[in-house]
């Protein structure tokens, strides 16, 4: 069985160089033909795979719920990314580019740099985050008290009336403040002149 597992992660690897060395190539020459010079044209499957291999990595393994969702938007679209620019190369049969794929070709790279950018931040950010635990242990769930399913519902009862308290006569005293008066003040009547 060990002979076989490692038969098959050879296959896998040789597949998988294969595969890159030629969308590398198909890549490399779809920035040829959108203007990138020759010396450079390298560069633009560079950033297109090692953004996308790296999110792949880090879309698995981070703990951290943002990251990895990040990092798995990053993959997919790194991916789309890369198929469509392979297809395009078939499409054109080596031609030069239109001017609206040319510009989409160019701005690869400066979108590409903000993603990278954005992905440093939150692993920078998830790495200095405060542990919630106050130890190196890991914390222990506690089990929430159990709900009841069916609730039961008393019936109603009937109640007997309740007799009327007996009266009690009370006499209170109540004696007059005088309240003082406003003071009047004299009408002075206006006469016009």
């Amino acid at each position: 069985m060990l002979v076989l597992r490692g038969l098959t992660v050879a296959a896998i690897l040789s597949v998988g160089l294969a595969a890159f060395r030629l969308s590398f190539v198909t890549l490399r020459e779809l920035a040829v033909m959108a203007g990138i010079g020759p010396a450079d044209a390298w560069l633009f499957p560079v950033v297109i795979d090692v953004t996308t291999a790296t999110a792949a990595v880090l879309a698995l393994v981070s703990s951290d719920r943002h990251v990895r969702l990040w990092f798995t938007w990053v993959l997919s679209v790194g991916t789309v990314v890369s198929i469509a620019g392979n297809a395009v190369h078939a499409a054109t049969h080596g031609e030069r580019l239109p001017t609206w794929a040319c510009v989409l070709v160019a701005s690869v790279a400066p979108i590409a740099l903000l993603v990278d950018v954005h992905g440093v931040i939150l692993l920078l950010r998830s790495a200095t985050a405060p542990e919630l635990a106050t130890d190196s242990a890991p914390a222990e769930f506690v089990a929430a008290p159990a709900v009841p399913t069916r609730v039961e519902v008393e019936e109603p009862r009937v109640l007997e009336p309740v007799p009327d308290p007996p009266m009690v006569a009370v006499s209170v005293a109540v004696t007059a403040q005088p309240r003082p008066l406003p003071i009047a003040r004299p009408f002075v009547p206006v006469i016009p002149s």
